[in-house]
């Protein structure tokens, strides 16, 4: 994969690859998701909770086990939430409180993972 470039010179927080081959970067400090194809060019971005300060919001994402992957689950350290975000269109549906920012991250990954399993959150994302 080449170098992602955006129009900011901080550092990329996370960047995982979707199935469709599009590359979702975290930028932490600008409170925003940048979308990518694999050879670099830029695609798209969302802002995420944009007047975030110090660490800013966009901390880690993971997707949904779907196919699809028609769900982002990002971790929100500084807020101290788990934003539920659907993917393609990069539109946030909701957001979960956690206990503190050191929590974020894992409670984004377990939602990630309750996903796959059907939970009752999950019926209500569907509606």
């Amino acid at each position: 994969m080449r170098r992602l470039r955006s129009n900011s010179e901080n550092p990329v927080h996370c960047a995982e690859l979707a199935n469709d081959g599009f590359v979702y970067v975290c930028d932490r400090v600008n409170d925003r998701i940048q979308v990518f194809t694999k050879d670099g060019k830029f695609v798209k971005e969302q802002w995420i909770q944009k007047d975030s300060l110090a660490d800013g919001s966009v901390w880690d994402i993971a997707f949904s086990k779907d196919p699809q992957q028609k769900y982002i689950f990002l971790a929100d350290g500084r807020n101290m939430k788990v934003h539920i975000i659907e993917r393609l269109p990069l539109q946030e549906l909701t957001s979960l409180a956690t206990a503190d920012g050191s929590r974020a991250n894992s409670t984004a990954s377990t939602a990630s993972r309750s996903h796959s399993k059907g939970t009752s959150h999950d019926r209500d994302l569907r509606r």
